[in-house]
């Protein structure tokens, strides 16, 4: 079994909306990524965003097509999540029958405040 382990943000400025960079998700089964934000007056949501693109290059940065994950998917949870001050998030991805998407990505849509984000991916695949 292969196990993947990296970092999507660290010391991430909430400061602005931001977008992690694509992670492929070939061949893996179960995904966790966890976020823990401080600062105390960051607000926003966070959301997991999938990708079935096919990009020009192997790092997905050209992928257009994102969209947010469904109720009843493979993502818990599936919604955005509430950021206001400091505060964390774990989301399980794969866990009801496996990771069906190519690419996922972290999205922090800011409403107003300050922060820091840091948040982490652990995935276990063939």
């Amino acid at each position: 079994m292969r196990i993947t382990n990296k970092v999507i943000f660290s010391a991430e400025s909430l400061g602005a909306s931001v977008n992690s960079a694509p992670i492929k998700l070939d061949s893996l089964y179960l995904v966790a990524v966890a976020a823990v934000w401080t600062g105390g007056t960051a607000a926003g949501t966070l959301k997991i965003q999938f990708s079935e693109d096919d990009p020009s290059f192997g790092d997905g940065d050209d992928i257009t097509g994102w969209h947010d994950a469904i109720a009843n998917g493979c993502v818990v949870p599936a919604t955005a999540v509430t950021v206001a001050g400091a505060g964390s998030q774990l989301w399980e991805i794969g866990g009801n029958g496996g990771v069906p998407h190519k690419w996922m990505r972290l999205v922090f849509t800011r409403t107003s405040g300050t922060g820091v984000l840091e948040a982490k991916f652990n995935a276990k695949g063939v």
